[in-house]
């Protein structure tokens, strides 16, 4: 949630032993730094969510049929009570905004990376003519967008109160009718 909110580079240990109610000295003890940190917790819940996410999308799938399945899979995650999974999809849409270090994740498959995900969906029915797409760039920034808009306003309002709409009225901008 703090990596989420606040950012890599502005969340501090003293927030996090706050936040999970626990000393310095325990934090430090298992997480000798907050790259340690991070990187246990991209590894044990921010790659695992993630890949729960899009656990059932199968990306040999026609492209007008895995944007659609790509879009519920994220849609989907933002409506599941546990608010991991929002911030999950706000931290990695948010990530490449940081000006500090950041540690690496270790998980180097496309088919993880959501800006490869759709970056391949759309291309691929861009040349096939089935999305009406000029820019696939231009594309993903407003579907990235967003997703980013809707997973801070589900981290903000909380499960009972977000709204969020379909992915048929998303999909409406791509694909050609």
């Amino acid at each position: 949630y703090l990596f989420a909110v606040q950012g890599y580079n502005s969340t501090t240990s003293d927030n996090i032993s706050k936040f999970v109610n626990c000393s310095h000295g325990l934090l430090y003890h298992y997480f000798p730094t907050k790259e340690k940190l991070f990187e246990e917790l991209f590894e044990t819940t921010i790659k695992v969510k993630h890949r729960e996410i899009i656990s059932k999308i199968n990306i040999d799938e026609e492209p007008k049929f895995l944007l659609m399945d790509l879009l519920d899979a994220y849609l989907n995650a933002l409506r599941n009570p546990d608010d991991q999974y929002a911030c999950v999809i706000y931290l990695l849409l948010n990530l490449h905004l940081q000006r500090k270090y950041i540690p690496k994740p270790k998980n180097t498959d496309p088919n993880y990376k959501m800006y490869d995900l759709f970056f391949n969906t759309i291309e691929r029915g861009k040349n096939s003519g089935v999305f009406n797409v000029n820019n696939t760039r231009e594309s993903i920034i407003a579907i990235l967008a967003l997703l980013k808009g809707l997973s801070y306003t589900r981290i903000n309002q909380g499960y009972k109160d977000f709204k969020c709409p379909s992915s048929e009225i998303i999909s409406r901008m791509i694909i050609r009718n």
